[in-house]
């Protein structure tokens, strides 16, 4: 019968002859893992910020672009407070957007509009606003 040589582990040997790890081993091990965890728990907690970073920047687009058509309009043809459908407002999970005039003095109005949206994530709502002044300059 052929003897063949023992395999020989990547386990260190005590001096007890007991097999186990050695504490560089253990500590290599350790330090993997706790890349792997560190990854792991940026990877998962960063999209769902994403996701509101991206859908915020979306929302003020929106606004931003309404807003200067409002600003170009006579006083006269502002129009009333009330809901609207905005272009590119269906990017937005639940969006909405509302329009606000107010008449400050005469001739001076103060215009808002409001973008909003919901998260998956939840039942939050949020939302940006922006504000001008539209004033009939004779």
């Amino acid at each position: 019968m052929k003897r063949t040589a023992p395999i020989v582990s990547s386990c260190a040997r005590s001096r007890f002859g007991v097999r186990g790890f050695s504490y560089i081993e253990v500590l290599i091990s350790l330090f993997i893992a706790s890349i792997m965890l560190t990854v792991f728990h940026t990877v998962v907690s960063v999209g769902p910020a994403n996701a509101y970073e991206d859908h915020r920047s979306e929302a003020l687009t929106i606004a931003r672009a309404e807003l200067e058509s409002l600003r170009t309009l006579p006083v006269e043809s502002l129009p009333e407070s009330g809901p609207r459908d905005f272009v590119g407002l269906s990017i937005l999970p639940f969006g909405r957007a509302e329009v606000v005039v107010n008449e400050q003095e005469a001739g001076v109005y103060d215009v808002s509009v409001l973008v909003a949206w919901r998260e998956s994530t939840g039942d939050e709502e949020f939302s940006v606003m922006l504000t001008t002044l539209v004033a009939d300059i004779p």
